[in-house]
């Protein structure tokens, strides 16, 4: 029943597309993402053309833009619980029991319930390069709201 129920979202969705006149913020979107990559203005205008069909106003356009950046850069809204249902059985791939969460795949919990935050340390040489390593690791008490330090090394340097 579920996958109709998605089906009819998906069927309002492309009606109300297809029915409506582009707005001045697709029309915007698209203009300044051809200056920078026309190869990408379509898909932005269609990202533009859902968000203005759904009708947000200068008071919730700025707080769902947040929000949206968010859920799609794989970032949790709200902080982590902990819960049962946060966590997947990775154990078999990890070789000892281990869980990843689901809604932020870089904290993991052991066996004995700790969890940490294996990416939270967050490594910057002075070209923008980033990485994580053994030391990015922090401990996690819930509720937890992933955050990311970001510390700036030399170049070439182990951190």
């Amino acid at each position: 029943m579920k996958q109709w129920k998605e089906l009819a979202e998906r069927v309002a969705l492309a009606w109300g597309i297809l029915r409506d006149n582009d707005s001045p913020l697709t029309r915007y979107v698209r203009r300044e993402l051809d200056l920078v990559d026309p190869s990408v203005a379509l898909h932005a205008a269609n990202m533009a053309r859902v968000f203005a069909l759904e009708g947000h106003s200068g008071g919730s356009a700025p707080i769902m833009i947040s929000w949206l950046e968010r859920a799609l850069s794989w970032q949790p809204i709200r902080p982590l619980t902990g819960a049962d249902d946060e966590w997947n059985d990775v154990s078999e791939h990890m070789g000892k029991p281990c869980w990843q969460n689901n809604r932020c795949g870089a904290v993991f919990k052991d066996a004995s319930g700790a969890a940490r935050h294996v990416g939270a340390t967050v490594w910057r040489e002075p070209n923008g390069a980033c990485y994580t390593n053994g030391k990015s690791q922090v401990p996690v008490t819930f509720p937890y709201h992933p955050k990311y330090t970001y510390v700036d090394v030399p170049m070439d340097a182990t951190a």
